[in-house]
C-alpha cells in the first residue's frame, strides 16, 4: 500500500468543504447531520479529509479544539497510511462505506470514532495516538485491526459493535498507558487481545463474544474486570493464559460456553468469579498453575464440566461456597493448590469426583458440602492444613481419601454424612489438635490406621453401620478417644493402639459389636468400656496404666484378654462367655490392683472367685489374685484364692495319679496353706493310741529286777512315742500289747506308719515344703 501524501493544491473547495473549513477553523464542530439533514447531502471526499486530518489544506490551520466532525458520509477508501495526524480529531457518527487504513499512522493528539460506523474493513495497526481513541459505540462491519497499536491515553470502546463473524478483531499486543474500556461491546467473530498491555485498567463488563476471547499474556496494571460478560463460542473458548493483572480480576456473573483457560494467569490481588457459569459439559475450566496475590472468590459459580486448579498459589483465601460442580464424569481438580490462609468451599455440590490431593492451606471449611459421586472418590490424600479443617455437616455419596494428609489444627467432622458402602479411609493422617466425628454417620468401613491425633478423638454419638465393613482405630491419641453412645454395627479393630484414653459406651438398643480387637495396644492412663454387648472382645497383650473399667459389659462368645498389663482392672456388673456358649480367657494377665463389684455395689473375695472361675483355667490367674491378696494385707483371702485355683486344677486339668496327688494334699494340708489340717489327723492317731492302749492291754517288756525303781506306763507317751517317726522314746522296747490283745498287736503298724506318712507331711506344709 502506498502512504499517504499531502494532495496537490485545489484550486477551490465545494461550499460545503468550505463551510466545514470554516468550523474547524473557529473551533467548532461541524455537525453535517443539523447543516445538511438530508443524509445524502453529508458526503464527504476521502480525499478533502485526508488532507484536512494531515494539514495539507493550503492556508487551513485548525483550531486548537481540533478537528470535529459530525454525521459524514464517506464513500471512498480512507487511507492514512503512516499518516502524521498533528489534531485532536473527532469523526463522530460518521460512516465509512469503503475501506478506512491508519496503519502507521501517527495522531499526535487524541482520536475519536464515537458512534460512528465502518462498513469496510478498518485498519488500525500499528497506529500510534497521543491520547486517547475513542471508539464507543461504534460498529465494525468488516474486519478491525488493531494490532501493534500505541495508545498514550485511553482506549474507550463501551457498546461497540464487532459483527463480522468471519474476520477477527484484532487487537494483538495493543498498548494502551491508560485504561481500556469495553464494556457492553459485542464480538461476533474472533476477540484477539494476546499481549494485551495497559498501565492502567482494563473493564469487558457485559461485553458478549459470540467466537472464541484471546486474552492470553495480557499485561494489566491495575484491575481486570468482565463481569457479566457472555463468552458464546463452545469450541475454543476464553483465554486468559499467562495474563498479567497487577490489581483484580473480575468475572462476577460472567458465562462461559466453551473452555475457559488461566492457566499461568498471575492476579496481583483478587480473583472475583461469583455467581459464573461455566456452562461446557465437555471442555473445561483451567486454572492450573494460576497465582492470585488476594483472595480468589468463586460462590455459586457453575461448573458444567471438569474443572483444574491444580498447582495454584492464593495468597489470602480461597472461596467458593455455594459452588456447583455439575459434571459427574469428569473431576474437579485441586491437586497441590496453595492458599496461604482459608480454603472456605462450604455448602458446595460436587457431582463428580474430587480430587485434593498434596494441597496446602491454612484454614479448610467445607461445611455442608454435599459430594454426590457415589463411584469416584472424594481424595484428601496428602493434605496439609496449618489450623482447622471442616467438614460439619458434609455428606459424601462415595468414598473418601485422608491417606496421609497432615491436619496441624483440629479436624471437625461432626454432623458429617459418609454415605457409600465403600471405605472411608483416614489412614495415617496427622492431627496436632482434636479430631471431632461427633454424631457422624458412616454406612461402609471406615479406617484410620497408623493415624496419629495429638489432642482428643471425639466420636460420640457416631453411628458405624456398616455389618460387613470393619471400623480400624488402630491410631496414636495423645488425649482421649471418646465414643461415647455410639453405634457399631460391623467389627472394631484398636490392633497396636496407643490412646491416652479410651471410653467406649454404646446405646441401650444397639445390636452387639460383632468383634472388639484391642490386641497390643497401649493406654496411657484409662480405657472403660461400659454398656456394650460384644459377641467377641480379643484384648491380648494390652497394657493399660491408669485404671480399666469394664462396666455392664456383655460378652457373648469369646472374650480374650491374655498376656495383659493393668494397673487397675475394675470389672462391674459385667457377663462374660459361659462354658459350653464360648471361653473367657485372661491367661497371663497381671496387675497391680483389682476390683471386681457386683450388682449390689460391694466388692468381696467372692467377687473376685467368682471373676477368676469365669475364665478358662490358668495356674497364673489365680497366683496374680493370690498375690494382689497378700499386697493389700489379706493372706487369708489369698490362701482361699491359691487353693481354689489348685481346687479348678485337679478338676480341670489334672488326671490319673496327679489327681490322686493333688486331692490328698487339698485334703492333708490345704495345698500348704493350711498345715494344721495334717496337725489334726496325727493329733487324732495320737488321740486313738490313747484310747487303744490303755494299761490293762499293755504289758512290760522287761523283767523287773530288785531294786529297780516302778516301771509306770504312760498312755500318751506310748502312743506318741509309736506316732513320731525320727524319734525314740524307747517306750515300744518297754511295752507292748499283750498277746491276746491281737488287733492291737496289728493296730500298731497301722499307728507307726500312719506316723511316717501324716508326720512328714504335716513338718514339710509347716515349713513351706509342700506349697
Amino acid at each position: 500500500m502506498i502512504a499517504a501524501e499531502p494532495s496537490p493544491k485545489k484550486t477551490k473547495l465545494t461550499a460545503k468543504e468550505q463551510w466545514i473549513v470554516d468550523q474547524i477553523t473557529n473551533g467548532d464542530v461541524a455537525d453535517l447531520e443539523t447543516k445538511f439533514p438530508d443524509e445524502k447531502d453529508r458526503g464527504l471526499s476521502a480525499q478533502f479529509l485526508e488532507d484536512l486530518l494531515t494539514g495539507a489544506l493550503p492556508n487551513v490551520k485548525p483550531h486548537r479544539n481540533g478537528v470535529k466532525i459530525t454525521g459524514a458520509t464517506i464513500h471512498e477508501p480512507l487511507n492514512l497510511l503512516n499518516a502524521q495526524i498533528p489534531s485532536w480529531v473527532t469523526l463522530r457518527h460518521c460512516q465509512f462505506i469503503q475501506e478506512v487504513n491508519l496503519g502507521g499512522a501517527n495522531c499526535l493528539a487524541g482520536i475519536s470514532f464515537e458512534e460512528s460506523r465502518f462498513r469496510a474493513n478498518a485498519t488500525f495497526s500499528p497506529i500510534k495516538i497521543g491520547g486517547s481513541a475513542d471508539f464507543r459505540k461504534v460498529i465494525f462491519d468488516g474486519k478491525a485491526s488493531f494490532g501493534g497499536a500505541e495508545i498514550a491515553g485511553q482506549l474507550l470502546a463501551q457498546d461497540s459493535q464487532f459483527i463480522d463473524g468471519k474476520q477477527a478483531a484484532d487487537f494483538f499486543a495493543i498498548k494502551v498507558e491508560e485504561s481500556v474500556f469495553f464494556q457492553n461491546a459485542r464480538f461476533v467473530g474472533d476477540a484477539n487481545f494476546y499481549a494485551m498491555s495497559t498501565r492502567h485498567s482494563a473493564s469487558f463488563q457485559n461485553a458478549m463474544f459470540d467466537g472464541p476471547a484471546n486474552f492470553g499474556s495480557i499485561s494489566v496494571g491495575t484491575d481486570f474486570s468482565a463481569a457479566g460478560a457472555q463468552f458464546l463460542e463452545e469450541g475454543t473458548g476464553a483465554y486468559f493464559n499467562d495474563a498479567k493483572i497487577a490489581g483484580s480480576a473480575s468475572l462476577q456473573k460472567a458465562v462461559f460456553e466453551g473452555p475457559v483457560v488461566f492457566s499461568r494467569a498471575d492476579i496481583g490481588n483478587c480473583l472475583l468469579v461469583d455467581d459464573a457459569q461455566f456452562c461446557s459439559a465437555m471442555q473445561g475450566a483451567y486454572f492450573a498453575d494460576l497465582k492470585v496475590g488476594g483472595s480468589a472468590s468463586f460462590e455459586k459459580a457453575v461448573f458444567e464440566g471438569a474443572v483444574f486448579f491444580n498447582r495454584a498459589a492464593i495468597k489470602v483465601q480461597f472461596v467458593a461456597n455455594e459452588a456447583q460442580f455439575n459434571n459427574k464424569e469428569k473431576a474437579a481438580v485441586f491437586t497441590n493448590l496453595k492458599v496461604d490462609s482459608g480454603a472456605f468451599v462450604r455448602r458446595a455440590v460436587f457431582e463428580g469426583s474430587v480430587d485434593l490431593r498434596f494441597t496446602e492451606v491454612a484454614y479448610f471449611e467445607l461445611d455442608g458440602t454435599w459430594f454426590k459421586n457415589k463411584a469416584k472418590a472424594a481424595s484428601f490424600s496428602g493434605m496439609k492444613v496449618e489450623y482447622t479443617f471442616s467438614l460439619q455437616k458434609a455428606t459424601f455419596e462415595g468414598p473418601v481419601e485422608f491417606i496421609g494428609a497432615t491436619i496441624k489444627g483440629q479436624l471437625n467432622a461432626d454432623d458429617a454424612h459418609f454415605n457409600s458402602e465403600k471405605e472411608a479411609s483416614f489412614n495415617a493422617v496427622k492431627i496436632g489438635g482434636t479430631a471431632f466425628f461427633r454424631r457422624a454417620v458412616f454406612e461402609g468401613p471406615a479406617t484410620f490406621c497408623l493415624a496419629e491425633v495429638a489432642q482428643n478423638f471425639l466420636a460420640d454419638e457416631a453411628r458405624f453401620k456398616s455389618v460387613s465393613g470393619d471400623v480400624c482405630l488402630s491410631m496414636k491419641c495423645g488425649g482421649a478417644g471418646n465414643f461415647l453412645s455410639v453405634i457399631f454395627a460391623g467389627k472394631v479393630s484398636c490392633v497396636g493402639a496407643n490412646f491416652g484414653d479410651l471410653v467406649i459406651n454404646t446405646l441401650l438398643d444397639s445390636p452387639s459389636v460383632p468383634e472388639l480387637r484391642l490386641n497390643g495396644s497401649v493406654f496411657q492412663r484409662s480405657l472403660v468400656l461400659r454398656q456394650i454387648k460384644i459377641a467377641e472382645l480379643h484384648a491380648d497383650g494390652i497394657t493399660v496404666n491408669g485404671p480399666a473399667v469394664f462396666k455392664a459389659v456383655n460378652v457373648e462368645h469369646h472374650a480374650e484378654i491374655r498376656y495383659s498389663h493393668f494397673y487397675l482392672l475394675q470389672v462391674e456388673e459385667c457377663s462374660w462367655p459361659k462354658k459350653g456358649e464360648g471361653f473367657f480367657d485372661m491367661e497371663a494377665t497381671t496387675y497391680d490392683s483389682i476390683k471386681v463389684i457386683s450388682k449390689d455395689g460391694g466388692a468381696s473375695r467372692k467377687n473376685l472367685l467368682a471373676f477368676a472361675n469365669q475364665s478358662l483355667y490358668a495356674a497364673d490367674l489365680y497366683t496374680n489374685l493370690e498375690q494382689f491378696q497378700i499386697r493389700a494385707g489379706d493372706r487369708k483371702a489369698g490362701d482361699e484364692i491359691f487353693i481354689a485355683g489348685k481346687r479348678r486344677e485337679r478338676d480341670e486339668v489334672l488326671k490319673g495319679f496327679f489327681w490322686i496327688e493333688s486331692f490328698l494334699l487339698d485334703g492333708l494340708v490345704g495345698y500348704g496353706r493350711h498345715p494344721s489340717n495334717a496337725g489334726y489327723i496325727c493329733a487324732f492317731f495320737v488321740a486313738l493310741g490313747c484310747f487303744l492302749f490303755s494299761k490293762e492291754t499293755m504289758q512290760l517288756q522287761v523283767k523287773h529286777e530288785k531294786g529297780d525303781p516302778p516301771r509306770v506306763y504312760n498312755r500318751f507317751w506310748y502312743s506318741l512315742g509309736l506316732f513320731l517317726p525320727f524319734i525314740d522314746l524307747n517306750v515300744d522296747k518297754l511295752w507292748k500289747p499283750k498277746r491276746s490283745r491281737t488287733f492291737l498287736r496289728h493296730y500298731v503298724r497301722v499307728h507307726i506308719l500312719a506316723g511316717w506318712v501324716f508326720v512328714p507331711i504335716f513338718l514339710a506344709a509347716l515349713t513351706g515344703l509342700i506349697k
